[in-house]
């Protein structure tokens, strides 16, 4: 079964509010705290089991209520109505059979599972997830602890018990471990060894002791026989001190039953009988007065006006009509979000069409169907014209760059042809000329004045002259190859610029020549022709929003003509009722409360026929009731005057007096008997009763109380020789006990031995029993490891996809209802030693099992996740989110989650077979 729509009509922070078209598998709803998550899950429990007083309800305290839609396994489509809480709650509850029964007809449709089933293992939030104890339930304990050895009535559990009790009591370590068997031997050993050592070391005084022993044993025995006497003499007293007060009684209750008149007989419980015969008799007078009163008040209530007979014969209609009509309410509902929804689109489509031009209409909008073709035409002309167009933008950037290059090398050309010798290359030999000129003045002078300088001073001059022709002949040499080289770049230059303008030819010709082509095929397609691809593709997406918007129109008067044509016939069924009624028809907006203001009178018409069918039962009883207490008034009266008549009276007062003094005499012989009884079993018998009878005549009590404090002081004499006899006698037979202990040693070798062989024989039976419970407990780990349930089986499965193989199994031991978890190393871990995180992919894996396993036995049902992977690391959440796509694949999974991580992470992982999500918003004041 999955969840088709529903619709939230009063539930927390939603009002009114619908989400249809939910998909078979995986559904992502994404919204921030306060959106309305929790609430949603709530809602749908609710839906499904009942609303509770939580604290998820209407916010105005107003009734919950909402619809759902569902397709079974059959793809049979049911309708799921609710609304209030408790006893006021109504379900209604519709599919391909019609309409089914309530609680029970939605119980079977949800295939038996029970709520508390539903919130744990399909319908959780964190909370749950978090805790093993929800796993606990009655109805999936039998799933989860299964396994079992086939044994029968034999409990292993209790075969392990009573092999650990079995050790346990042959031997314990420890200071304290006195009570086993084994520790026992060993110490009744040690004493054994001790005594030994102490019998070789005893003094021998045996024949003066037994002597002394023997005078003791005449003298306590001698007084023992005293102590007996005063014994007996002082229980006799007591019995006197008892009894005298139960003999005074007697004698006086004697003496009064002597002074009494004799009556012989009179009727058992007479006076009782005759009092209790005198209230029947009052209460039947009040009963016939009683009911004579509500006979007249019943006859006078049934006179009344009945109900109106019109509307008792239309009920039936009237019940049925009134059971339609919140869905009646629902479907006008509907039809004005519908009337709405269609008005608001159409104005989106008349805006639609104005953006595409005065020449689209409604008709030419949907008789306008783009292929597939055309949106390939746009792909492949797109980039050939933007490469076209880019080709062009980069010929033209060549030609520039070209053209500026060009410019450039003529400069410099035109720059090189004007320059001057006497530039910056050129000073230096003209400064060696000046420098050769100056030498030789300076050695024409020196030729005067210093003849020895003037050679030095001409050779320097010589040297200037030479070294300032041979710059200039350099200088002009180097100023032709520049010359030469800028004419060569120029005319390099001018090729290239030609070569750039040929390329920009080329282009913009290759690009006039794609964008004919383009208009030649928007011409085709019937499109403007100035328009480019990606105005071409956006008006295709125009006309595409158009075009959905155009068939979301046609939906909606499609299921608007379905609810007007609902609507109309319940409108003339309301008609045909109304005329049956002899009432006007009521106006469409008046409907509800006039089919309300109906029901009223109806139940006030039911409930005066009930009144009046009621009145007429209770005349009835009534009638009969009153017949029955006059036939008891008559019966009591007769059994009135034959009790006076057994007691020998006619008269009330001369009976209750015979009854006084009968009941009095009674009293008397009663006590006597009583206090003759009390005095024979003080006596003990016949014999010692008449003693005792004697002496109580005879004796004062204050001599009886001399007697007994003599009595006792001559016992309390006795006892305190006794006593000091007996200890003295005890000393005696201690000493008498040692020195006769010459046998002793042999009995304590003996003994010695005796432990040894008991200590023999313990040690075996603790070693069969503790191999017994090493050998059992690795038989048990083995079963446990290849015999567990199928859930268990599964869910180690899942638990080893969620944690990457770091844990390989999920079990449970045999007869206990834990769990375990085994991984890669071998070793069990209880659930309680696992990480936050680690713990709930357990309990979700263990929830995916149960699932399943619900499954196979034909109970599959919508799952609602709220917000479970928070906890999980980046990987083991991926893992996750591939599970409950698996399990997507045969349930409908509803999956909350605030965290846009998650969000993330759900569309990275499944990439395209991601769900679109279903965003809530945050409701704000």
């Amino acid at each position: 079964m999955r969840l088709r729509a529903f619709r939230v009509i009063h539930y927390g922070v939603f009002q009114d509010r619908d989400w249809p078209d939910l998909q078979p598998g995986l559904n992502l709803f994404f919204g921030p705290n306060e959106a309305g998550k929790t609430t949603l899950m709530m809602f749908l429990r609710g839906m499904f089991f009942g609303f509770n007083k939580s604290a998820y309800g209407a916010l105005d305290n107003g009734e919950p209520g909402g619809s759902l839609r569902l397709l079974d396994a059959q793809g049979g489509e049911w309708t799921l109505e609710r609304s209030g809480r408790g006893k006021k709650a109504r379900l209604l509850v519709s599919g391909p059979q019609g309409v089914i029964p309530g609680e029970t007809g939605l119980r079977a449709l949800l295939g038996e599972v029970s709520r508390p089933v539903y919130e744990n293992i399909f319908a959780f939030s964190l909370k749950e997830l978090q805790d093993l104890e929800t796993l606990k339930q009655r109805e999936v304990q039998h799933l989860l602890y299964s396994a079992s050895l086939g044994l029968g009535a034999v409990s292993l559990k209790a075969v392990e018990d009573r092999l650990q009790k079995q050790t346990e009591e042959l031997y314990k370590t420890g200071k304290r471990a006195t009570n086993p068997e084994i520790n026992q031997i060993l110490t009744e050993l040690a004493q054994v060894r001790r005594t030994i050592q102490e019998l070789e070391r005893q003094p021998q005084q045996y024949q003066e002791w037994q002597a002394e022993r023997q005078r003791l044993a005449g003298e306590v025995e001698e007084l023992a026989q005293a102590e007996a006497a005063t014994k007996g003499q002082a229980l006799w007293l007591d019995k006197l001190e008892q009894a005298r007060q139960v003999w005074e009684d007697w004698r006086l209750a004697q003496e009064a039953q002597d002074t009494l008149p004799r009556i012989d007989s009179f009727p058992e419980d007479g006076l009782a009988r005759l009092e209790k015969l005198q209230a029947d008799l009052a209460q039947v007078g009040e009963q016939l007065e009683r009911w004579g009163r509500e006979l007249d008040q019943a006859r006078s209530e049934a006179a009344r006006p009945g109900p109106d007979p019109q509307l008792l014969e239309n009920a039936a209609a009237l019940e049925a009509l009134a059971e339609e009509r919140l869905r009646v309410n629902d479907r006008q509902e509907k039809l004005r979000q519908i009337e709405d929804k269609w008005s608001a689109l159409r104005e989106r489509l008349e805006e639609r069409l104005t953006r595409l031009g005065p020449a689209w209409d409604e008709i030419r909008l949907w008789r306008f169907k783009p292929t597939l073709n055309w949106q390939i035409g746009i792909q492949e002309h797109q980039p050939r014209l933007e490469a076209a167009a880019a080709a062009v933008r980069q010929a033209e950037a060549e030609c520039r760059v070209r053209l500026e290059t060009l410019k450039e090398k003529e400069a410099a050309g035109i720059q090189a042809e004007g320059a001057s010798h006497l530039s910056a290359a050129g000073v230096f030999p003209w400064g060696l000329a000046l420098v050769g000129l100056a030498l030789a003045v300076g050695a024409g002078v020196s030729y005067f004045w210093r003849p020895n300088l003037v050679w030095p001073l001409a050779a320097g001059a010589l040297v200037s002259v030479i070294l300032a022709l041979a710059s200039f002949w350099q200088l002009r040499g180097n100023r032709s190859r520049r010359l030469q080289e800028l004419a060569a770049e120029r005319q390099s230059a001018q090729h290239a610029f030609k070569a750039a303008q040929d390329r920009q030819m080329q282009a913009q010709q290759e690009l006039a020549a794609i964008q004919e082509e383009w208009r030649t095929w928007l011409q085709n397609a019937a499109l403007a022709p100035d328009l480019s691809p990606a105005g071409a593709t956006a008006f295709l997406q125009e006309i595409a929003t158009a075009r959905n918007l155009l068939q979301t129109m046609q939906d909606l008067a499609g299921a608007r003509e379905e609810l007007e044509k609902y609507l109309q016939g319940f409108t003339a069924r309301m008609g045909e009722v109304l005329a049956g009624l002899g009432r006007p028809p009521a106006p469409p907006p008046q409907i509800s409360a006039t089919l309300l203001e109906l029901r009223q009178e109806l139940a006030a018409a039911l409930k005066l026929q009930e009144q009046q069918q009621q009145w007429a039962r209770k005349i009835a009883e009534i009638e009969k009731e009153l017949a029955v207490w006059a036939a008891k008034g008559k019966h009591l009266r007769t059994a009135w005057d034959q009790l006076l008549s057994a007691g020998g009276e006619k008269e009330e007062e001369g009976f209750r007096r015979r009854a006084a003094l009968f009941a009095e005499r009674a009293e008397l012989t009663r006590k006597v008997l009583e206090l003759a009884a009390r005095l024979r079993l003080l006596a003990g018998d016949e014999a010692y009763l008449e003693k005792l009878q004697q002496e109580l005549a005879q004796i004062s009590p204050q001599e009886l109380e001399e007697q007994r404090q003599q009595n006792s002081l001559h016992l309390q004499n006795l006892k305190a020789r006794l006593e000091e006899a007996f200890q003295h006698q005890g000393r005696l037979q201690n000493l008498i006990a040692g020195l006769e202990q010459t046998d002793a040693l042999s009995r304590a070798l003996l003994a010695e031995q005796t432990l040894a062989a008991r200590l023999r024989d313990a040690a075996r039976r603790w070693t069969v029993a503790t191999l017994s419970r090493h050998y059992l407990e690795q038989a048990r780990r083995v079963f446990e490891a290849a015999y567990q349930p199928q859930v268990l089986r599964r869910a180690s499965e899942y638990f080893a996809l969620l944690t990457a193989g770091r844990y390989q199994q999920v079990m449970t031991p045999l007869e206990y209802e834990s769990f375990m978890v085994i991984n890669r190393q071998g070793s069990h871990v209880p659930p309680e030693r696992l990480s936050r995180g680690t713990g709930e992919q357990l309990y979700l894996a263990l929830r995916c099992a149960l699932i399943q396993e619900y499954s196979q036995e034909g109970r599959s049902l919508p799952l609602i996740l709220d917000d479970i992977l928070v906890n999980f690391d980046q990987p083991r959440a991926r893992q996750a989110v591939r599970l409950l796509q698996e399990m997507g694949r045969s349930h409908q999974l509803l999956l909350f989650t605030c965290h846009p991580h998650i969000l993330n992470l759900v569309q990275e992982t499944l990439g395209a077979d991601a769900p679109e999500p279903v965003m809530l918003e945050e409701k704000r004041d």
